[in-house]
């Protein structure tokens, strides 16, 4: 790693790739920059050097585009949640266009043209549009970490989070701060907050490595919320660092809170994953559900099914199978469906011990960041019965690695839809029908 001086040069910005970077070229030297947009002009002021590549950490906007806005929030810059606030948000879909086409091609070996991607279902709201958020504690503070760094930025108000999570980040805020010393305190390393979508039920996780002094805290917050929301859930879960343990207690109020979406009703549990921009998810899982009536489908197993909240819709529609290895997900899934009276099987299963898939002719799959294990794979490729795959992918990397894989076992892509789960930030979602 070197530092240098370069601002008597100026840079070009050819386009915006993954993690939010704009690249320019000059004199054979590759120029990573964050925060610019393709066709703005920069002057380098400070610059690291990292494995021949060059880090512009500071610099002058020389000629800006047009497309660029003044961010929302005061923290742009310092925290490390959003990087596109400077753009409008037309813009920010176009980036991540951008973005995804070139993953497909450069990792994936495509030849996927910029129109080949649908965006007919891509726009979110742009601001206000997430449910969930970890919160992150230093004994002091309570906020988001900066930018690639476990210094914790101290948020009073953050624009991408709902107005009842802000409301109770105020709350948390207040009270964490009058709060006694406690080994609960001392201990506490994140928070997890949820609403649903009509914003009426909260559930708030603490993560932290002692409960001692854990039930003083949640009296005093139940009673400051009890007049905003009809559930509220506070529980904790022991963990030596910021993320959930293996399990969780319950401090007050139900276990579970409730979303509501049409016709169907969806328990949440504290340690269940759910993506944060609901609206987005059932946009994307009515996409799914058409897509599987228009065609001749028997029998789908919806790999990674989380809560069920996709599996249990498709119920109405087709026979399908959910698998799940979360425990709380599995169990969750199991009640949304109860609950919902639509007859579906869920097994609480490791992927990673799947050896075939057999009897179904559609698989859905929405895997973590790290893309689709190998003998997952090779199952799908194996399967005589398959004909088709919905994958939903939060990482165009691994997205691109596994398309590749599956286009040279005789499946063709027959659509690529970008979905913007997350606004104001560089991340990618996209669902890819596959079909052979």
């Amino acid at each position: 790693m070197q530092n240098q001086s370069k601002n008597n040069i100026e840079l070009k910005i050819e386009k915006v790739v993954s993690g939010g970077f704009g690249i320019a070229r000059r004199e054979g030297e590759v120029y990573f920059i964050r925060g610019v947009l393709p066709e703005e002009t920069v002057q380098p002021i400070s610059v690291v050097r990292k494995r021949g590549i060059n880090f512009v950490n500071n610099y002058r906007v020389v000629s800006e585009s047009k497309f660029r806005v003044s961010p929302k929030c005061r923290y742009f810059g310092v925290c490390g949640g959003c990087d596109f606030q400077m753009a409008d948000y037309k813009t920010q879909i176009e980036m991540k266009r951008s973005i995804l086409v070139d993953s497909l091609n450069r990792i994936g070996g495509l030849n996927i043209d910029i129109d080949d991607i649908d965006l007919s279902i891509a726009e979110s709201s742009p601001w206000n549009y997430r449910l969930r958020a970890r919160l992150h504690f230093d004994g002091r503070n309570l906020g988001f970490n900066s930018y690639k760094s476990k210094e914790v930025v101290r948020i009073d108000e953050c624009p991408v989070i709902s107005k009842s999570l802000n409301f109770i980040l105020k709350i948390l805020s207040e009270e964490l701060e009058k709060s006694e010393e406690t080994p609960f305190i001392d201990g506490l390393k994140a928070v997890e907050i949820r609403t649903n979508q009509s914003e009426d039920s909260v559930s708030i996780l603490f993560v932290g490595n002692s409960g001692n002094g854990s039930r003083a805290l949640s009296k005093r917050i139940v009673e400051r919320l009890m007049e905003f929301f009809e559930d509220i859930s506070i529980s904790l879960s022991l963990s030596k660092t910021e993320l959930p343990g293996k399990g969780f207690k319950l401090l007050e109020g139900t276990e579970k809170i409730y979303t509501q979406y049409n016709q169907y009703s969806f328990g949440l549990s504290p340690l269940s994953f759910f993506q944060p921009n609901l609206n987005q998810s059932f946009k994307v899982y009515e996409l799914i559900k058409n897509q599987i009536i228009q065609r001749d489908v028997k029998k789908v197993v919806d790999l990674y099914c989380g809560s069920g909240l996709l599996t249990t819709m498709l119920a109405d529609v087709v026979e399908v199978l959910g698998v799940e290895i979360n425990t709380y997900a599995w169990i969750d899934a199991i009640e949304n469906a109860f609950i919902n009276e639509r007859r579906v099987e869920f097994l609480n299963l490791d992927l990673k011990e799947v050896e075939e898939i057999i009897e179904v002719d559609t698989c859905i799959v929405n895997p973590p960041r790290s893309g689709l294990s190998s003998n997952i794979i090779k199952a799908i490729i194996n399967s005589s019965d398959l004909r088709r795959i919905f994958y939903l992918s939060c990482n165009p990397a691994t997205l691109a690695r596994d398309i590749s894989s599956l286009i040279n076992s005789e499946f063709k892509i027959e659509k690529i839809y970008l979905i913007d789960f997350y606004p104001q930030t560089s991340h990618v979602e996209t669902l890819v029908l596959l079909e052979r």
